[in-house]
């Protein structure tokens, strides 16, 4: 749904554009987005605030695929830091390019105050973390609103993206499609 507004804020149709095998224009168009975006805020045509708001009803949505993308949403968390930055933003400070965007990140990174599971059910019951790891704090004090924590494989382990303790995400593949067939059955090739 949202890559349909997207291609129709562009005036384009959808599918149209670059192929999604080109890495390089799938990066660009989203990196475009992301300055579109950041000029919206600049401008005053967009708070940060809105912003969170929109990515947070989009990932509880009924029948949306929120709850199986993320093991986690730290709503209040980020309207707290979302109403922080636009204060800031009123006042003329921007602390960096990313600040005032919200960005969803790996269930792999500490988050001071959260238990990190790696996707696994065996670090559940483990502690919370007592500081951000590095990489978190970084785009913390750059600004960066946290929404929450995204499933992933086990440990990381695999690029394939299942995870038998989570909630499983649905895959672009069919049983029919070719591509099913070579990811899970490499024997049997189809042409």
């Amino acid at each position: 749904m949202w890559r349909r507004r997207l291609a129709t804020q562009r005036g384009t149709r959808l599918g149209a554009g670059p192929c999604r095998r080109d890495a390089g224009a799938t990066t660009t168009r989203m990196i475009d987005t992301i300055h579109n975006l950041k000029a919206r805020l600049a401008a005053g045509a967009l708070w940060s605030r809105a912003s969170v708001e929109d990515c947070l009803a989009r990932a509880s949505a009924a029948g949306g695929e929120g709850a199986l993308i993320f093991t986690r949403l730290n709503a209040d968390r980020a309207r707290s830091v979302a109403d922080g930055l636009d204060i800031l933003r009123a006042v003329g400070v921007d602390l960096s390019p990313i600040c005032g965007l919200p960005v969803s990140v790996k269930d792999l990174f500490d988050v001071e105050g959260e238990v990190t599971t790696a996707g696994s059910s065996v670090l559940r019951t483990r502690p919370a973390a007592t500081m951000d790891a590095p990489v978190m704090a970084r785009l913390k004090r750059a600004g960066a609103i946290i929404i929450g924590r995204t499933n992933m494989t086990e440990f990381a382990f695999s690029g394939v993206g299942l995870n038998p303790h989570y909630a499983r995400r649905r895959m672009p593949m069919t049983e029919s499609s070719a591509a099913f067939r070579v990811v899970r059955h490499p024997a049997r090739r189809s042409v």
